[in-house]
């Protein structure tokens, strides 16, 4: 704050205005000088002390937060990536955390803890040093006795503060884990460490709601890379353990490379951000994943096809620069079969950069294209024309719509097999198209010149 009495040069001056005497004696020390800028500070004093001010204009940060406002904010915990088993096993680590978490819990309702104040109070009058018959008091005498001797008018003031006990009664806890066989901690993988904190987190949640926890603090959880060191089908549990952390006083932050770590059909609110790197540097895009299936639970059901057809396989357009949608596993095949035939340089752009999602049958397209709009990503729309079949044509027009882009929008005069010059077949599809594939050469200009020029188009890269 700057003091109202900022432009006054002298003490005197100060009490000239009425301030007391006492008041400027205990400020400055003294009646009398200039006010410099070594002691102009003092000013605050008086304005603090007394309440003198009547306008007060804040000019910086004081620096530090109430005890009374920290207590209230929610508590922070990361659980890092790091492959060492110190970051996760060592006193300051996430697991002695998470277990320091769960013992508060049965420590602020047990009747021993509310009896523990009344001793350690009595252990700090024992340890107080103004009393002189205690072993403390005389300790401390002793003490100042022996610097006296050597700097005159020396001494030491301790005094003990066992005032809160949520500082003294903090237990360390000895760690060990056992799968096939039961070893100390740093003995374990990463991997099942890990997967123990999760467990933690999970179980102090059902905790917190079984036993109604007066606990008024929120917790923010912070996974880096959660599913590293796990084996696929443990990553799926921790996906789920994740989600299920949610509640009304925990929030979740993960950091993540794995589309198998995103369950887009999950309820409750969550928002994902892309990091996107493009020819002009890098974009980030930040979405509701919640808004976007509000927005479409009116049209056409989209609602109920998005929780079957939004997955795990689906999710990987959020690790892309360009998602390309396609109807079904024909066109997949003939793509990853055309990619491999790319010089190197231009094959590892489009498996660096393009995903190829597959929309498992035409009119699923239109609503994959709402959500994937919906939550930021632009699809390359790719299908069959079908000319001649009716029940398949009238699809065209609401993809087209829905897209809303026609230059994103490649439809194939009739069908694949058409493009290729092969028959259509009645069955087995993909594995006929992969048949077909086996035809062509090993080099990317063996590949029919009406396909090639479609798939540079939906890649965005030109060999011409």
């Amino acid at each position: 704050m700057k003091s109202e009495f900022s432009n006054i040069k002298t003490i005197e001056e100060l009490i000239t205005l009425g301030i007391d005497e006492e008041i400027v004696q205990e400020a400055f020390d003294k009646t009398s000088g200039n006010i410099t800028k070594s002691n102009s500070d003092k000013l605050d004093y008086i304005d603090d002390l007394w309440d003198i001010t009547d306008v007060e204009t804040f000019f910086k940060n004081p620096g530090g937060i109430p005890g009374n406002v920290l207590s209230r904010l929610p508590r922070y915990l990361l659980i890092p990536a790091e492959a060492g088993e110190y970051e996760l096993s060592k006193t300051s680590g996430t697991l002695q955390k998470t277990l320091k978490e769960l013992f508060k819990e049965v420590r602020d309702v047990s009747p021993n803890y509310k009896e523990a104040q009344v001793y350690l109070n009595s252990l700090a009058q024992e340890l107080d040093p103004k009393d002189k018959s205690s072993s403390f008091g005389q300790m401390i005498t002793q003490l100042n006795d022996v610097m006296s001797n050597v700097f005159p008018e020396a001494s030491v003031h301790v005094n003990a503060n066992l005032s809160n006990p949520d500082d003294v009664l903090v237990p360390q806890f000895d760690i060990e884990m056992e799968s096939n066989i039961r070893t100390p901690i740093e003995n374990q993988g990463t991997g099942i460490i890990r997967s123990a904190v999760f467990s933690l987190l999970r179980f102090r949640k059902t905790w917190e709601e079984q036993r109604e926890s007066r606990n008024e603090r929120g917790l923010i959880i912070c996974f880096e890379e959660p599913e590293i060191f796990l084996h696929p089908s443990a990553a799926n549990q921790m996906r789920n353990t994740i989600y299920d952390l949610v509640s009304t006083k925990s929030q979740i932050i993960a950091s993540t490379h794995s589309p198998y770590m995103i369950d887009l059909s999950r309820k409750p609110k969550q928002s994902l951000t892309r990091f996107i790197k493009t020819s002009s540097g890098s974009n980030t895009v930040t979405f509701s994943v919640t808004d976007a299936f509000e927005a479409l639970q009116d049209d056409d059901k989209s609602y109920v096809k998005m929780v079957l057809k939004i997955d795990d396989y689906v999710a990987r357009a959020f690790f892309s620069n360009r998602t390309i949608l396609v109807e079904g596993d024909t066109e997949d095949i003939i793509i990853r079969e055309t990619t491999k035939r790319l010089p190197i340089e231009l094959r590892n752009h489009v498996i660096t950069n393009c995903e190829v999602i597959k929309g498992r049958g035409k009119p699923v397209l239109k609503s994959v294209i709402n959500y994937l709009k919906g939550v930021g990503i632009d699809p390359i729309v790719m299908h069959d024309s079908d000319t001649g079949t009716p029940g398949a044509v009238i699809h065209n027009e609401p993809i087209r719509k829905a897209l809303n882009n026609d230059k994103n929008l490649f439809v194939l005069e009739r069908c694949m097999e058409s493009i290729l010059d092969y028959p259509e077949p009645s069955s087995e599809k993909p594995y006929k198209a992969y048949c077909h594939t086996l035809t062509w050469g090993d080099k990317y200009e063996d590949i029919p010149e009406a396909w090639r020029k479609i798939y540079e188009g939906l890649m965005d890269i030109n060999l011409s």
